[in-house]
This record gives C-alpha cells, structure tokens and sequence, in this order.
C-alpha cells in the first residue's frame, strides 16, 4: 500500500506542475515513504504540503504539538500544494487523497486528538478517549555531556497500530520536554502488553 500510496503522491506533484521530483525526489522518496511507514495504519490522517522545493507530511490527530505544525506550512510557498491523505482499509486501494486549498488546509490544525496522557513527564498512561492505551517510564542516564533518554513502552493488549503510533509521539514529545531540546539520544523499548503480570512496576498507578 504504501508504495502505490507514493506513486499516488507522485502524480499529484506532476499534475500540479511541480519540479520536486526533478530536483528533490528523496523528499518524497525517502522522507516521506519514512513517515509513511511509521504512520500510516487504519485511521491515520496526515496534512501534505508539496513545491517545488520541499514536501512535508504531518501526521494529525496523535498530539497538539503536530496539529499546530499544519498552520507553519501555508507560509513556505505561494505555489504549495495542499492535501490531506487519510487511511482507509475499506477503500480498494486503502487511501483517499484529496487536494485542499490553504484555507482548507489550515482546518487540519482543528483535526480531533483523542489522545492524553495522565501522570509526569517521566512516568504516564496515554488515553484514547479516556480509554488506556498504555503506559510509558522514561529515565535518564549517562553524563551530563552524554546524557541518553530511554524509554520503556507498555501498550494496552488492545492497542491498535495507531494507538501504538501515539505512544511513541508522546514519549518522544516527553523526552524532548524534558531535555529541553529537540536533538537528544533516545532508545524506545518496547515490552509486554500492559495486561501482563511482567510489568507490575509500570502499572502502579
């Protein structure tokens, strides 16, 4: 899906009569194909701005912070191109893109996030809807000038691909927070369900 989902995207930058696949095709390529494969699960929704120059995709829904992006994105170029990119499992092909204009486009930043966390930075649960998806330890360890952030992820038994998607939004917006700074070392561990009796220390509310 996500290779027909690309050259999807392709024709749309060719229809719009842009010059990114002659002059930036990783772009597409490999930054968004990237993204794509982290995000895109049953549900997911992103905001996807193309020139000449650049592409973004931004993934709605999973956190305020990346909804807010969606608003940054309508000042890059006056011939940018606006889509939202939504995946549907039910639909033949498992994706819908559809051509926005700015004004459109800037709406995305009001797309529902479902999602919260309770607890610290450190140490939370993320709910969907008030429902657990499941719960995140974050540390840090090294020296002051090697300081590494790891992160222990318990999701829910029933959580989803998208849900899992959002746990990792979050711990990684966490670490950033604490750090104070975007560019920080990181390990995401993931373990058993948060139903399993091999994570007690986790499941201490």
């Amino acid at each position: 899906m996500i290779e027909q989902l690309i050259q999807s995207m392709q024709t749309f930058i060719e229809r719009c009569g842009l010059v990114l696949m002659q002059h930036y095709p990783n772009d597409l390529l490999v930054h968004d194909r990237s993204m794509l494969e982290t995000h895109a699960h049953p549900g997911a929704v992103f905001g996807w701005v193309v020139g000449d120059l650049h592409t973004h995709m931004v993934p709605l829904g999973l956190h305020p912070r990346l909804n807010e992006e969606i608003l940054h994105l309508t000042r890059l170029s006056s011939r940018d191109c606006f889509f939202v990119v939504r995946i549907d499992p039910r639909l033949a092909s498992g994706f819908h893109i559809q051509q926005l204009d700015g004004q459109m486009f800037e709406q995305l930043s009001l797309t529902h996030v479902p999602y919260g966390m309770v607890g610290s930075p450190s140490s939370f649960c993320l709910r969907r809807d008030g429902r657990p998806v499941g719960r995140v330890a974050i540390e840090c360890c090294g020296t002051y000038d090697d300081r590494i952030y790891r992160a222990t992820i318990v999701p829910d038994a029933s959580a989803t691909a998208l849900d899992r998607a959002a746990l990792a939004t979050w711990t990684q917006r966490s670490i950033c927070a604490q750090a104070g700074s975007l560019f920080v070392r990181t390990e995401l561990h993931w373990t058993e369900s948060a139903t399993s009796a091999a994570a007690p220390a986790l499941l201490a509310a």
